[in-house]
């Protein structure tokens, strides 16, 4: 039998120390929970009604743009978001960045004793 959707969900997305700054369509959002395949953000605002749209944020790796479906609202200013198909490499470019988050979470461990 497969884990529960809840528990699925927080081994595909990593909870980020610093929230990364995107835009979800015309509307500036904060992405908290980053993965291969989704993304949770928030908003100051409400977020866009459409189900469809495009998250695009800068990371160290190179900009990032990902067609995205968003699959849960918790309320008008938190979703999260289902990854559809990546533009101009940013499939590979957001594996890259995640591979760099995992390795500097696990170095703060190390340091902390944790």
């Amino acid at each position: 039998m497969g884990q529960p959707h809840e528990e699925r969900r927080e081994l595909q997305r990593l909870s980020l120390e610093k929230p990364i700054a995107a835009r979800l369509g015309n509307t500036e959002v904060q992405i908290v929970d980053l993965g291969v395949i989704g993304a949770r953000v928030e908003s100051a605002g409400s977020l866009p009604t459409t189900l469809q749209s495009t998250l695009h944020f800068e990371s160290p790796r190179g900009p990032i743009t990902l067609q995205c479906e968003i699959v849960h609202r918790a309320g008008a200013s938190r979703a999260g978001l289902q990854f559809i198909s990546a533009s101009n490499g940013s499939d590979e470019t957001l594996r890259r960045l995640l591979a760099d988050l995992v390795t500097a979470a696990i170095e703060r461990l190390r340091w902390s004793g944790g």
